[in-house]
Order: structure tokens, then sequence, then C-alpha cells
């Protein structure tokens, strides 16, 4: 019976050993990869939804340990929406666009780092920049929009869950990832003042897969 304790325990030191010898010699990981953002925009009593906002972003992160890794996201998307009003007049259509810029400052704890499927998750803070709001109105005589600066940069805390499958015995990947983050923005005019005392509240839900490279 000692034998084999004796056993176990050199086994699963060998096999940390091993793991963290594989994280100091390539502490690196890089992504590219694309998104589908789900989102939900609640402003003025209205919930606004996206059309599954396409966009592009980059990654890199660091290994901390063989289990930990910290990791910095940098994500461009387009958030498009149909506004849910009815005035009752024919042809009546207004879409909203609003340009976003996110990064992404994750803590990775990675659940099986010595397999070539590397599933990990951990918490994320989120700061998210916006860009002009377009707001274009369609009728069955034309088309009108404009644009403005409507939502103040906000920060939150959210989670993610991802992965990394190895291809062979080398270091490059398929990743892919799914991240959450609720923000609540303050409505602003051009000027950058505060226009109401209840912020607004955007949710989102990110669907990324790439590509990635360890080194």
């Amino acid at each position: 019976m000692r034998v084999m304790r004796c056993f176990q325990v050199i086994t699963l030191a060998g096999l940390l050993s091993a793991s963290t010898a594989d994280a100091a010699e390539r502490p690196w990981r890089v992504k590219v990869f694309g998104t589908a953002t789900d989102a939900t925009l609640s402003a003025f009593g209205q919930d606004v939804e996206d059309d599954a906002g396409a966009g592009f972003g980059l990654g890199i992160e660091r290994m901390l340990s063989s289990r930990f890794g910290l990791e910095l996201d940098l994500l461009a998307s387009d958030l498009e929406a149909e506004l849910p009003i009815d005035f009752g007049i024919p042809g009546l259509k207004i879409d909203l666009a609003l340009p976003t810029e996110t990064a992404l400052l994750k803590l990775n704890w990675h659940l099986t780092p010595e397999g070539r499927f590397d599933l990990f998750l951990g918490p994320l803070l989120a700061y998210e920049r916006f860009d002009a709001l377009t707001v274009s109105v369609s009728t069955v005589s034309g088309s009108e929009s404009t644009s403005a600066d409507l939502l103040d940069d906000d920060t939150a805390w959210g989670a993610h869950v991802g992965f990394d499958l190895f291809f062979g015995g080398g270091n490059t990947s398929l990743t892919a990832g799914l991240a959450y983050w609720s923000l609540t923005p303050r409505l602003q005019n051009d000027d950058g003042d505060i226009v109401l005392d209840e912020p607004a509240e955007l949710d989102s839900l990110v669907l990324s897969v790439g590509v990635g490279y360890r080194f």
C-alpha cells in the first residue's frame, strides 16, 4: 500500500513538474479571432437587442504558472439593431448602429493544461469605449440619419470560458470562447455632460472563434 501511494505521489509530481516546465518554456499565447455579440441595451424604458453584431479581436496571454494565465484582449465590433417603436407611420423603420472598442483583462484558470484540449475559465474586467451612435430613420418617402456621442465609456466585471485545441503536438491551436459582462454607461450629450441620472444598461454576450499560437 505504501509503495502504491509513493508511486502515485511520484507520478503526480512528475506530471506537475512537466506541465510547469512546459509553461515555463512556452509562456506566451497569441490569438486572432472573429466575434459575434449578442447585446441588449436598456434606455428610456426601451430594450433594444442587436442583430448579432460582428467584429474581430486580438489577444495575448502570459502563463503565470502551469494552471493560471493573465490575458489581454482587444475587441472591435459594430452593434446594429432596429428600434421597436411603432408610430403608425407606413414604412417607418428606425435603425441604430453603435461601433464599440473593448479591452478585456482575463484571469484564466486552465483546467487541462497538459492536454491537447486546454479548457479554461475565470473572471474578467471589461473596459468599453463607445463611438457615436447613428440613428437612421426610413419611410416610404426616403431616409435620414444623424449621429451623436450618447454613451459614456464604462467598466464592469464579468466571466468567461474557453478552450484551445492544439493541432497534433504543435503550438498552433483552434481557440474559442464565450464571455459575458454588463455595463451601466451614463447617457451624455456631445459636450460630455451627463443628461440623465439613471444610467443605461448594456448586457453583452460575446462568442469568439479563431486561431492561436504558443511560444
